[in-house]
């Protein structure tokens, strides 16, 4: 899998989110090159499913571009029960009143806590996740 640090650098610090929906096709047997990831981003700008502010507008939509055969059901808080097709992504902050934010893919333990993050997008891991935590979630149903 290809992390985020991997990427342009024009986008590479802030492709998290982008790059947990991505990890689901990886997870499924797809393998991407950073190239090819880059070159989806920018298809994803130009749909308009990701802003000048590189902010994802439309998952569903990202999703569909990247190849993840997921479906977008809602943002949660962490107080959300997981389903047993869930696939969690996880938003964690350093407080809970911080802006900056670090995205990441959760097991299937429906916990969400920094143990038990089964993908996190910046190679080495991320101080956001070491030290953070979880504020919401980003849900999909898989296939």
């Amino acid at each position: 899998m290809i992390f985020q640090n991997e990427l342009d650098k024009s986008i590479n610090k802030i492709a998290c989110y982008y790059t947990s929906i991505a990890f689901y096709s990886a997870w499924k047997g797809y393998y991407w090159t950073a190239r090819d990831l880059n070159m989806l981003w920018y298809q994803c700008v130009n749909k308009n499913y990701i802003d000048v502010n590189q902010c994802i507008l439309n998952p569903q939509g990202v999703a569909n571009v990247v190849g993840s055969k997921l479906i977008f059901k809602g943002k949660y808080y962490p107080d959300y029960v997981r389903k047993q097709n869930d696939y969690i992504i996880s938003c964690f902050k350093l407080t809970r009143e911080a802006e900056e934010a670090h995205f990441c893919v959760l097991d299937e333990s429906g916990i969400y806590t920094k143990e038990h993050v089964l993908f996190d997008p910046w190679a080495g891991g991320s101080k956001t996740v070491a030290e953070g935590l979880c504020t919401s979630l980003r849900v999909f149903s898989k296939e």
